[in-house]
């Protein structure tokens, strides 16, 4: 958030806000507003992830924020599948067999930048997902679906 990273330890943990389970859908909601401290005026960062079982599944991740000032903003996906731009607003990852769409809403038009990671683990791709512009408040929402076969 606006070129700054993540906090570390117990003083950035996420409060829970909302946790709704049923047969259907799962939703958690978090206040991330205390991992980003060093960003002024930060009013509100949530997180919300949502999973839903009917019609093959799919599995919703938001970042929603709100910043006294406009900020630059960008959430990530992080895999080890091989993975490409389908359009201005969808990326395809696949597995062997396996493929899945990741569906981006947002507050503004995204770009999408790309790093090779390799910590103490095999390499993985980190995909930014990248807010154009800086904003006052904003979001950026995954929906993560199977592709049917």
């Amino acid at each position: 958030m606006d070129g700054k990273w993540q906090d570390t330890g117990r003083k950035a943990e996420g409060k829970v806000l909302e946790r709704r389970l049923s047969d259907s859908t799962d939703v958690c909601r978090l206040d991330m507003k205390s991992a980003y401290s060093s960003v002024e005026g930060l009013g509100r960062l949530e997180r919300t992830f949502a999973y839903d079982r009917r019609e093959g599944g799919s599995f919703v991740v938001e970042d929603v924020f709100e910043c006294e000032k406009p900020v630059s903003f960008e959430t990530a996906l992080t895999t080890r599948a091989q993975w490409k731009v389908v359009s201005g607003n969808c990326l395809e990852l696949s597995s062997g067999n396996e493929k899945m769409q990741v569906w981006i809403e947002s507050s503004a038009p995204v770009s999408f930048t790309s790093d090779t990671v390799e910590v103490n683990s095999p390499a993985y791709s980190r995909i930014g997902i990248v807010l154009k512009g800086k904003s006052g408040k904003g979001y950026i929402r995954m929906k993560m679906m199977p592709v049917k076969k």
